[in-house]
């Protein structure tokens, strides 16, 4: 009696382990194809910030960048005044924000 009992519990571990493995295949599936999805929302948000406020200056920043940033600070803004913050600098800051 003990030993159908065992069978019938290894069988019913060995099936409710199959079934875990297809929705955890199933639920990367759909969390990759979310991932993908979000980031061309974000690509395109990104665009669409940068050609809507290129050249302008949108922000001042309460602080002088390090020197490797003043690329992406300054992008596309005219002038030497490295407090001057462009929108893709305040773009990818707010999404750091945003992520955390």
């Amino acid at each position: 009696m003990h030993g159908r009992i065992a069978l019938r519990a290894q069988r019913h571990c060995r099936l409710i382990t199959q079934e875990l493995i297809a929705l955890t295949r199933d639920f990367s599936i759909k969390r990759g194809i979310t991932g993908v999805l979000t980031a061309a929302v974000l690509f395109g948000v990104y665009r669409y910030v940068n050609s809507r406020f290129s050249g302008s200056v949108v922000a001042k920043l309460p602080f002088y960048a390090p020197a490797f940033m003043h690329g992406l600070t300054h992008m596309g803004i005219e002038g030497k005044d490295f407090l001057d913050c462009s929108a893709a600098f305040f773009y990818v800051l707010c999404e750091f924000v945003c992520a955390a």
